[in-house]
């Protein structure tokens, strides 16, 4: 029913990292169906305004869900990646028809609303000419109660050919777009639905194959004519021409299609844009094991491009000097990164992965140190020398017999270096090959750690010339066993908490400041008091050390055209050196790790200014000293003052 009526509507949504597709399912035992029961507030899905609670599941990425238990489908859905579009083919309620309405607003913008409208009259009375068409049964019965007339058998005709030249134009110019999609990318579209997979199309297509994908084509449109003509005039027009009203939105483009269809089975959209269209591959799925599922659905919800399309490499532009240079890395890499062609996602943060409490199986290990010695040694251009085979011999069997490997010097410093070129989030990258790398996994005390880390500063700070470094302790045996560096940042400034809720200097330092005080630690209360280092080595409880006040380089704050400002006896630490971090390489966890850059200046006025750190934007100096400031307008002061 939902087939004739156009009970159905597809969309396509991007799962987030934060709340993924942004609706929440409920398992209808008595239907037999997965049902939309609530929406994540201000989601994709919600502020389109297409999906609505009640709304059954049923197909995503073509795979049909229908047939799947609850537990299945939601393996599916953990199975699609992340920050990436998905196709999601929903049915409406029950007896209720869904409507999508394209329309231009005053401004000329177009909106699309959908309509979800209760079914309250017959196939007949809503007017489908083939569910209204005066057949008469073989057991003599009248399909609708009436009797069949010559003129209404005429009009039923003449209906019937309209819709089918419709159908047949829309069909040749799928066709028409089709070869043009395939002469600009090398693409072909497959339209058989819920099909066994099938091996991926070859690179390039020669004249048999071209001609073979033609006749499927071809083929495709007889099915689809066909499909009409025997339904209308074989007395199963109800169950073998069945209409479905649908709707896609392929990156804000929407339109609506009715594509009948032989079987009433899903058909998949073929959404186009700038002269190109989308290919996506279906595998019908029967009841099987989770483990076969997992790997089915993994397999058909995360495409692979053809070879041929994917380059081998990309040009950089250094903006400042001019310089271009060839970039692989980002080519090779072992884990999903989230990006595509199309969409950048790496300066997003992601929170959702725990990388500090991450146990790898030995299998995962293999995979990612095989992975980081072939970076190593193609490096050094001496892949897959006896070097290479003999060294990747060494760190198998480590593995096999510990679960775990040792890195060598010269790699942990390739590690490290190619880490920070590889951090999409940090502009200061750009030095990445100047990287000073302390190897401190010798260490096994606090105390020699707190000297380590000392040493760290004063290179790093270097009289005012600050030089980017880093140094890491032992690696992760096990996490009973890890070494820790339990302050955020090397040098940063204590925050006390008073009884009436207020905060004297860094509120970001209060519960640090709290477990400096049980260790006995004692500050002087002021807003600028630097933090000791607390450490901990193989598990052990922590220790406090404080930081010789002479190595500690502060600066004070002033500005040449705002006095105002200097008279605040505001200042800041010169060195940003990050301590939180776990250093993640080749299948083994560093989880103490300290890292060193440069600050930027709008870094620090962040510091100062934000609410949940000193909060000063609304202190009467600030304003004085800025009097351009709109004052009732806290967002616009606070851009200005940070810039």
């Amino acid at each position: 029913m939902d087939g004739s009526t156009g009970n159905s509507i597809k969309l396509r949504v991007i799962k987030r990292t934060s709340y993924g597709l942004g609706f929440l399912l409920h398992n209808d035992e008595v239907n037999h169906a997965c049902v939309i029961s609530g929406l994540v507030p201000g989601c994709d899905a919600e502020r389109s305004q297409l999906v609505t609670i009640g709304d059954r599941l049923s197909a995503v990425n073509g795979v049909n869900v229908e047939t799947l238990n609850f537990q299945q489908v939601l393996a599916v859905l953990d199975a699609l990646p992340v920050e990436r579009p998905a196709v999601i083919l929903l049915k409406g309620p029950l007896n209720c028809r869904i409507q999508v309405v394209t329309y231009y607003d005053s401004n000329g913008t177009p909106r699309t609303r959908r309509i979800t409208e209760p079914l309250t009259l017959t196939a007949a009375q809503n007017g489908h000419p083939i569910a209204s068409c005066p057949v008469v049964e073989q057991n003599g019965e009248h399909r609708n109660g009436v009797e069949v007339s010559a003129e209404q058998l005429a009009k039923f005709n003449r209906d019937l050919q309209e819709r089918l030249g419709k159908i047949e134009e829309m069909m040749q110019g799928l066709l028409n777009l089709n070869a043009s999609a395939k002469k600009e990318h090398g693409k072909v579209m497959d339209d058989d639905v819920f099909e066994a997979p099938r091996p991926s199309p070859p690179s390039s297509f020669g004249g048999d194959r071209e001609r073979q994908v033609q006749q499927q084509l071809h083929a495709r449109d007889r099915r689809l004519s066909s499909a009409i003509l025997d339904g209308g005039f074989s007395g199963n027009a109800r169950t073998a021409a069945r209409r479905r009203s649908f709707m896609t939105a392929p990156n804000g483009i929407l339109s609506s299609h009715a594509i009948p269809s032989k079987t009433g089975d899903l058909s998949e959209e073929r959404p186009v844009k700038d002269g190109s269209m989308v290919n996506s591959q279906h595998t019908r799925l029967g009841p099987r094991s989770s483990a076969a599922l997992d790997a089915e659905a993994h397999h058909h919800l995360s495409p692979q491009p053809s070879p041929s399309h994917i380059k081998k490499y990309i040009k950089l532009k250094n903006l400042l000097d001019g310089k271009t240079f060839v970039d692989t890395l980002h080519r090779s890499t072992a884990q999903s990164v989230g990006c595509t062609a199309n969409r950048c996602t790496a300066s997003l943060l992601n929170l959702s992965r725990p990388q500090n409490s991450l146990a790898r199986s030995t299998e995962e290990v293999l995979l990612l140190a095989k992975d980081f010695i072939r970076q190593y040694f193609e490096s050094a251009k001496r892949l897959n020398t006896p070097a290479h085979d003999a060294r990747w011999a060494e760190v198998e069997a480590q593995i096999h017999a510990t679960g775990n490997y040792e890195f060598k010097e010269q790699e942990l410093t390739f590690a490290a270096k190619s880490a920070w070129r590889n951090s999409q989030r940090c502009i200061g990258r750009i030095q990445w090959s100047k990287l000073q790398v302390f190897d401190a996994r010798f260490i096994n005390t606090p105390r020699t750690m707190f000297e380590a880390l000392l040493n760290h500063i004063k290179y790093s700070t270097n009289r005012g010339n600050l030089r980017s470094a880093i140094t890491i302790f032992k690696q992760r045996t096990t996490p009973e066993q890890d070494f820790r560096i339990w302050n955020a940042q090397l040098v940063r400034y204590a925050g006390y908490k008073q009884e009436d809720g207020s905060v004297i200097g860094d509120p970001a330092s209060v519960e640090l400041t709290e477990v400096c005080h049980k260790l006995g630690w004692k500050g002087s209360g002021g807003r600028f008091d630097v933090l000791p280092l607390v450490l901990s080595a193989a598990g052990q409880d922590p220790e406090y050390f404080d930081i010789p006040r002479d190595i500690v380089l502060q600066v004070a704050i002033h500005h040449a055209e705002y006095p105002g400002l200097a008279e605040m006896g505001l200042k800041w630490y010169a060195l940003p050196a990050v301590a939180n971090m776990v250093f993640d390489v080749g299948g083994v966890f560093f989880p103490a790790v300290a890292f060193s850059g440069w600050y930027m200046q709008t870094e620090i006025a962040r510091d100062f200014v934000d609410p949940t750190r000193y909060n000063l934007l609304e202190v009467s100096v600030i304003f004085q000293s800025f009097e351009f400031l709109d004052l009732e307008g806290g967002l616009r002061a606070n851009d200005v003052a940070c810039r």
